[in-house]
C-alpha cells in the first residue's frame, strides 16, 4: 500500500526503517490484537453503531465519564469493558483507558482511539494497521480533513483547531498534516513511550508535537466522517474557539522547548 500522505520530521529519524509486504492474515491478527479506547459522555445513540461498527476482533474498552443516560446499558448489550473515570477531560478518559489495557486485554499490541458518537468509519482500521506492520509508519493517522465528510460533520470550532494546530506544529516543528482527529493508530508500547500528559483538548496535539520532535513517521490516510449524533458537548462556538486557541498555543509550545526523557524514544526502538 502507498500511503497518501507521509509526514516527514525533523529529527533523529523513524524506528522503521525497512518495509515488507503484509499479508491479510497478518493484517487480522492485528486487528484482534488492537485496543478500540471509546470516551464516552451520555452517548446513547451513538454508542450502539459505534460498537456494532468495530472491525471483527477489536477489543472495544469503553471508559465512561460520567454517563446519567443509558449508554452503560447499551454498553452492557454488546458486552464490552467498561472503566470508569471521574475527571473530566479527554486526555484524562483516555489515558484511563491505557491504564486499564493490561488487565482487560493482556494481548493488546496496537491501540487505536474511536469516539462514542458514530463519527468515525473503524471499518478504515485495517489499512492503518498495515501500514505500521509493513515498516512504513510509526503512527497513523485517519485525516477526517482529506477524506469524505457528511455535511455539518467538522463544526466551526473543529475546523479552527485543525488549522490553528496546523499552523503551530509547522512553526515549532516543520511537521506537515492535515488534521488531527481522534482516528489513529500505533503500537502499545509506542504509545507509552511519549508517557502522556495532557489531561484536557490538548491529547492529540501533545501527541503529534512529542512524534514530531522525536522524528517519527506520522502517515496519514483518508478518513470517512460522519456527523456526529446525539447533543454536542459544547454549546458557545466562539468561546470553545478562543479557548481551544489557547489551549493548543500552550501545548506546542511545552512540547517545543521543554526537555524530553532521554529513554522515550530509546526504550521503545532499541
Amino acid at each position: 500500500m502507498n500511503p497518501d500522505l507521509v509526514i516527514s520530521s525533523p529529527g533523529s529519524g523513524g524506528g522503521c526503517t525497512a518495509t515488507r509486504t503484509v499479508t491479510a492474515e497478518e493484517i487480522a491478527q492485528a486487528v484482534r490484537r488492537t485496543v478500540a479506547i471509546i470516551p464516552v459522555w451520555n452517548e446513547e445513540v451513538g454508542i450502539g453503531p459505534t460498537l456494532r461498527d468495530l472491525p471483527d476482533g477489536m477489543i472495544p474498552l469503553v471508559v465512561d465519564n460520567g454517563s446519567t443516560d443509558r449508554t452503560l446499558e447499551i454498553v452492557a448489550e454488546h458486552g464490552a469493558a467498561v472503566v470508569h473515570e471521574k475527571r473530566k477531560g479527554y486526555g484524562s478518559v483516555i489515558w484511563a483507558g491505557v491504564q486499564a489495557i493490561p488487565q482487560v486485554a493482556p494481548q493488546c499490541r496496537f491501540v487505536t482511539f474511536v469516539d462514542g458518537d458514530h463519527a468515525d468509519h473503524t471499518d478504515e482500521v485495517p489499512a492503518m494497521l498495515e501500514l505500521l506492520l509493513s515498516g512504513q509508519a510509526d503512527m497513523v493517522l485517519g485525516s477526517r480533513v482529506r477524506g469524505e465528510r457528511e455535511k455539518g460533520a467538522l463544526p466551526t470550532k473543529s475546523r479552527f483547531a485543525i488549522w490553528y494546530s496546523r499552523l503551530l506544529i509547522w512553526r515549532f516543528y516543520r511537521s506537515r498534516f492535515t488534521d488531527l482527529g481522534p482516528l489513529r493508530v500505533l503500537r502499545l508500547e509506542a504509545l507509552r513511550s511519549l508517557d502522556m500528559e495532557d489531561r484536557g483538548m490538548g491529547w492529540t496535539v501533545e501527541m503529534q508535537a512529542k512524534a514530531a520532535r522525536l522524528g517519527w513517521r506520522m502517515v496519514e490516510l483518508p478518513a470517512r466522517y460522519r456527523a456526529r449524533v446525539g447533543h454536542s458537548k459544547i454549546s458557545s462556538e466562539i468561546k470553545a474557539a478562543v479557548r481551544v486557541g489557547f489551549k493548543l498555543l500552550g501545548t506546542v509550545l511545552k512540547w517545543r522547548f521543554r526537555q524530553l526523557r532521554p529513554d522515550w524514544y530509546a526504550e521503545f526502538w532499541r
